[in-house]
């Protein structure tokens, strides 16, 4: 009784102190801001929130205090700022720089002592008695070769270590690698392998040959029934009394906890021989450094490589996004706003009888039945209608508050069917950034987490590496996944068989990948490199900074990426093409201009949804795997620096994650982080645009457990033959012939083991895909040779064209565009015979832009995406309708004039058919006619049928005394942004160059001979 009124007694003590150190802080914030929500203006703000800063440091002696009594301040000042609807914000805030406690202090050093003990007197009698030992004691032999031999220092997995032994172990085996997966059920733990029901944390722990030979003895001695009958520890505290059995009164400095015991056998695994291994992959042994594996069929690409056949053309910009067809037709999407109206009175009670849970749920299938719904509308319905089914009405109101409204507000701005992890978690912050109180944010987070799980799994929304909100407590998930070289090459090769892209867009597209690929960066930070970003020197350094086309991502976001050493033969010619021609084309030398732009609509990034979307499913569907993302891109090149700065043979080790020579590691590797070898880590977070490298461990590394397994392997084995039988690593036979075969004077290894231990233990080689059936391999250079050469695209041949007028020689531009002098001077000569062609009146019918033979682009961004558009379309229409399409080209040609927008017929069976061969583009609403002497024309009818469904608006009226004539018509294209041209400049129309411009340059690059 008295330890509880004495634990009471503190307690109020506690809340009475804090209270006071409230009230203290009140009375301060209340000194210096004595009008409360009448804030000052910004200066006299600042002064006294200074003056306050000052006040408050002197009022309080604790550290603890202080920042009970800053924060205080600062939650009555945003209060104030709220209420007044102010900008106003707080200038300072407290920042806590605690250095990091070292696993190495003099607690460690004497438990490390008694642990190395431990270890020399249990590995001298293992030596001694081998095989002679009884199940308990090999069952101990395992975990503690497990510990200090494999390196895996890590309780949890020890833990879940005994749980498999205690039943079959599941071994496999990689590039003649021996491992075994752990599940870890324990917090602080992110997931990293996404399964049909669930979401699990599993670590790949690499077995020395020495832990496999105490498995082998393990298993000759398993069936016996003192063995069966033994009760196998797999607890904590079990499993420390089997680890220190007979030692704990001998070595009093043993860690009393296995948690601790554990940590303390790095100090064995440092001393073991041949062993070289840093701080940081130490501490990811003990579990400090939290690194998770690739899962299984990803991790078997590295051995078995194979990637499937695709033969099809494949679209870059068409989405199919499947979905169940509505057996109720004629509906339009619901308004948002008309939909949370709904929603709300779906949630309503009428004030008569209380809503039960059946009623609310046939209210919102009701109101999912009657509407054809957005995806995130049915998002949001779908979950509330989950959630009815286990809460009261209530509740489900209270979450109808607190997340509809932002949620239809903030998703309206994402296409949510191809959204990728970066742009989710973007959303969600925004939701919570626009929630004011702590409480609040909190309470939305928990709704998030609960509501993207359900979208996750129902709609199919990507997995979060990151928790949405710092406050909760739900675990992330860390999307694990790496991409190997023969993988990466046949994405690549897929670029070539896109039929919406040109060939330049194409090489832009591969550029995209490549950057991203071999150079780490982001699919934001690619996409907005301008040419000023990237610097012309043999290495040429990228500069990720923020700029009009986006921002960073973070602070640490700002960095300075080597391109050119990173990236392979092949890939640099690639790279060096499509910079090439982005400089060229910068005619105006802004330097601003984007380096990797798409089409004619060059100042515009390139849509990141289309290529997320694309690389995804490129990347699942030539693999067979479903969990990669663009983003493993990123993955892949922050892996590949761990490789390279971990392992001197890397690419000897894992051809497929490190292509490179080690020469050429060696150099990339001091580019990144100079001659020190200490700092390394460091420099590779700084590389990938992070603050430290525990989110590069967390997130990106995923050889941790490979590196560590491998290291480990190369331990010399100073021991006699006799002990090496005794251990069970091999029979005496085949000892002596590795015996025999070595060196003078050097010892065995224990690697060399490993083959033996595999053979006898029938370990199988892990397979490439669940079902373990076969992939055909793709090869890709049958891939390139399928492909047919491609003309050079029409904003290339513009910018030649342009340069040419500007008095380049051709033969020059030739050379620096790497196009046939032959094509170009084709170019040429059609540009110039088309301006010759005439009007009656002898002027040009074809615009020119000032004085050369070039018509005029586009100007406004909203038509030059259109005309993206069309272009994709007549590229994929032209090879079905080629003969039509070249024909109404060279009609447009002859009969348009440069005085008004449009191409003018004379006959309605020419209209129809040009309106008709372009219907596959361009729908009647786009269109608008202007009509001449129509109203008494002889074919008026005919006319009328031709133009049915078109705007037309009569230019020329026929007067009725007048010779009966055939009428005529102009056809216009409608500007993309008309309505606001017409309202700006009071006119009744404005019509669209953008038709005119296309087919002038097709004209200008088809033509065969001289135009006539």
């Amino acid at each position: 009784m008295s330890k509880n009124i004495g634990v009471k007694h503190r307690s109020d003590a506690r809340a009475c102190h804090r209270k006071q150190i409230i009230t203290k802080a009140e009375q301060i914030t209340a000194k210096h801001f004595p009008k409360g929500k009448q804030l000052p203006l910004s200066t006299e703000f600042n002064d006294n929130w200074q003056s306050l800063l000052e006040d408050i440091q002197k009022s309080f002696s604790s550290f603890n205090d202080l920042r009970t009594g800053f924060n205080q301040c600062v939650k009555i000042i945003n209060a104030y700022i709220y209420e007044a609807k102010s900008t106003l914000e707080p200038l300072s805030y407290l920042v806590f720089q605690k250095a990091e406690q070292s696993i190495r202090n003099q607690e460690w050093m004497q438990q490390s002592c008694a642990f190395q003990a431990l270890y020399t007197s249990w590995f001298e009698h293992v030596k001694d008695t081998g095989t002679k030992q009884d199940g308990a004691d090999i069952f101990r032999s395992i975990l503690l070769s497990f510990i200090c031999h494999s390196g895996c220092c890590n309780h949890d997995l020890v833990r879940a270590f005994a749980t498999k032994l205690s039943g079959k172990l599941d071994l496999k085996i990689i590039n003649n690698a021996s491992f075994i997966s752990l599940t870890i059920d324990s917090a602080g733990y992110n997931t990293n392998i996404k399964n049909t029901e669930k979401t699990e944390t599993i670590y790949h722990c690499y077995l020395s040959p020495l832990t496999l030979a105490f498995i082998k003895q393990l298993n000759s001695v398993q069936h016996e029934e003192r063995y069966q009958s033994w009760i196998k520890p797999i607890e904590s505290k079990t499993l420390h009394a089997l680890l220190t059995k007979g030692y704990q009164v001998k070595l009093p400095n043993l860690a009393q906890s296995l948690k601790k015991l554990c940590i303390s056998a790095i100090g064995v695994i440092e001393s073991l021989p041949n062993i070289n291994i840093n701080q940081a992959i130490l501490e990811y042994a003990t579990g400090k450094n939290k690194s998770y594996s690739l899962p299984l069929d990803n991790l078997a690409r590295l051995q078995t490589k194979p990637t499937s056949a695709i033969s099809t053309p494949i679209s870059f910009k068409r989405i199919d996004i499947p979905f169940k067809k509505d057996p109720i037709e004629h509906r339009s999407i619901l308004p948002t706003k008309e939909f949370f109206k709904c929603l709300t009175h779906a949630l309503r009670e009428n004030g008569i009888k209380k809503l039960s849970r059946k009623a609310l749920s046939t209210s919102l299938e009701s109101l999912a039945a009657q509407h054809q719904l957005s995806l995130a509308q049915r998002t949001l319905l779908s979950w509330l209608l989950l959630k009815s089914q286990t809460c009261k009405p209530s509740t489900i109101r209270s979450y109808h508050s607190t997340l509809s409204r932002k949620w239809l507000l903030f998703s309206e701005y994402y296409q949510l069917s191809i959204i990728d992890e970066q742009s989710m978690l973007d959303l969600y912050h925004q939701l919570i950034d626009n929630t004011p109180t702590q409480k609040q944010k909190c309470n939305l987070a928990a709704r998030l987490n609960d509501f993207h799980a359900h979208a996750a799994r129902e709609f199919d929304f990507p997995l979060l590496s990151e928790v949405i909100y710092s406050g909760d407590k739900n675990k992330a998930h860390t999307n694990a996944g790496f991409i190997d070289e023969t993988l990466f090459k046949a994405l690549l090769g897929s670029v070539l068989i896109i039929d919406d892209l040109d060939n330049e867009e194409k090489a832009t597209l591969q550029a995209v990948l490549i950057i991203s690929f071999r150079c780490g960066l982001r699919i934001s930070e690619v996409i907005k490199l301008r040419l000023s970003d990237i610097e012309s020197s043999p290495t040429a350094w990228l500069e990720i900074r923020e700029n009009q086309y986006g921002n960073n991502k973070s602070h640490a976001s700002l960095r300075r990426v080597p391109l050119y050493p990173l990236l392979l033969e092949n890939e640099k010619k690639i790279v060096k093409q499509v910079l090439n021609i982005s400089r060229l084309s910068d005619v105006k030398n802004t330097k601003s201009k984007l380096a990797l732009g798409f089409g004619i609509n060059k100042s515009e990034p390139i849509d990141k949804y289309f290529m997320s979307h694309f690389t995804k499913t490129m990347l699942r569907e030539l693999s067979g795997l479903d969990h990669y993302v663009f983003h493993h891109l990123r993955h892949s090149a922050i892996s590949r620096l761990q490789l390279m700065c971990e392992l001197e043979d890397a690419h000897a080790v894992i051809p497929e994650a490190v292509p490179y020579s080690n020469s050429i590691c060696e150099k990339i590797i001091h580019l990144i982080s100079g001659n020190s070898a200490r700092n390394r880590y460091y420099s590779i977070a700084s590389f990938d645009g992070h603050s430290d490298p525990e989110v590069c461990f967390s997130n990106y590394f995923h050889f941790s457990d490979f590196i560590l397994g491998y290291k480990l392997s190369k331990m010399h084995l100073d021991v006699t033959q006799k002990h090496m039988f005794n251990l069970g690593l091999a029979s005496r036979r085949y000892i002596k012939a590795l015996s025999d075969n070595k060196p003078d004077g050097s010892p065995l290894v224990a690697q060399q083991f490993a083959r033996y231990l595999v053979k006898k233990l029938h370990i199988n080689k892990i397979r490439t895909i669940n079902d373990g059936s076969a992939i055909s391999n793709n090869d890709i250079s049958s891939t390139q040779k399928r492909m047919p050469s491609q003309a050079p695209s029409l904003n290339t041949c513009y910018v030649i064209l342009q340069q040419i007028n500007s008095g380049l020689d051709p033969r020059e531009l030739s050379h620096k565009f790497h196009i046939d002098h032959e094509i170009i001077q084709k170019w040429y000569r059609n540009a110039v015979e088309l301006r010759k062609i005439t009007t009656r009146s002898g002027n040009p019918r074809l615009r020119a832009y000032g004085n050369g033979f070039l018509p005029p682009k586009p100007s406004s961004l909203l038509e030059r995406r259109w005309l993206t558009t069309l272009i994709d379309k007549i590229r994929l229409h032209f090879k079905d309708d080629n003969r039509n399409l070249i024909k109404v080209i060279k009609f447009a040609l002859q009969n348009t004039s440069q005085s008004k927008s449009g191409v003018y017929f004379s006959s309605p069976e020419e209209l129809t058919f040009f309106i008709d061969t372009f219907a596959f583009a361009i729908p009647k609403n786009k269109w608008r006619v202007v009509t001449f002497s129509m109203e008494h024309a002889s074919h008026k009818t005919l006319w009328q049928n031709a133009y049915k469904g078109i705007q037309s608006i009569v230019h020329k009226k026929s007067s009725s005394i007048g010779k009966e004539g055939r009428g005529a018509v102009r056809l216009e294209l409608r500007h993309s942004n008309e309505k606001e041209m017409m309202e700006r400049r009071n006119q009744r129309k404005y019509s669209s160059n953008s038709l005119v411009y296309l087919l002038h340059m097709a004209g200008i690059m088809m033509m065969k001979t001289q135009v006539e």
